[in-house]
């Protein structure tokens, strides 16, 4: 005689309204984000069984990838866009146009620390800082009224 071990129950609730593009678990935080056709980004704890975290795309286009690091969600989209979300506090952190097409896939990987965009025509990668840099700066005999850099790389 079998008998079963796990009780499996059937939930009849839609994550979205239309197909689902990507998948991402997170079993460390017991998080799933999903991202779908219908332009939104959702985050779900998969111990409460609950909605905690919904986004819209403002560009009003799909969502094309997402990306768990270090407590941070990366996301990308169909304009060039990237957003790096802090979803403990519901905001994005930066939402930046980094090329002119959509953008396909977003990955970041390690030593040193890069975020690699693939595109239909190029992977490009971006060394990720975090924090601030400063630098002694010296040649001036009083005080400094403004500092303009063109390239931020070059501060330290």
């Amino acid at each position: 005689e079998y008998s079963s071990i796990f009780e499996l129950e059937t939930k009849k609730s839609s994550i979205h309204r239309i197909g689902i593009i990507q998948v991402l678990l997170v079993p460390q935080e017991n998080f799933v984000f999903t991202i779908s056709f219908d332009q939104y980004l959702k985050a779900f704890d998969t111990q409460f069984s609950n909605e905690f975290f919904s986004l819209k795309n403002p560009n009003k286009v799909i969502y094309t990838s997402i990306y768990w690091d270090d407590q941070v969600l990366y996301i990308s989209d169909e304009l060039g866009y990237v957003g790096v979300l802090n979803v403990y506090m519901d905001k994005p952190f930066i939402w930046k146009r980094l090329v002119t097409e959509p953008i396909k896939k977003i990955e970041i990987v390690s030593d040193p620390r890069h975020l690699i965009l693939l595109t239909d025509y190029e992977i490009r990668a971006y060394k990720i800082r975090k924090g601030e840099k400063s630098h002694d700066m010296s040649g001036h005999k009083d005080s400094i009224l403004k500092i303009i850099t063109l390239e931020p790389e070059g501060l330290g």
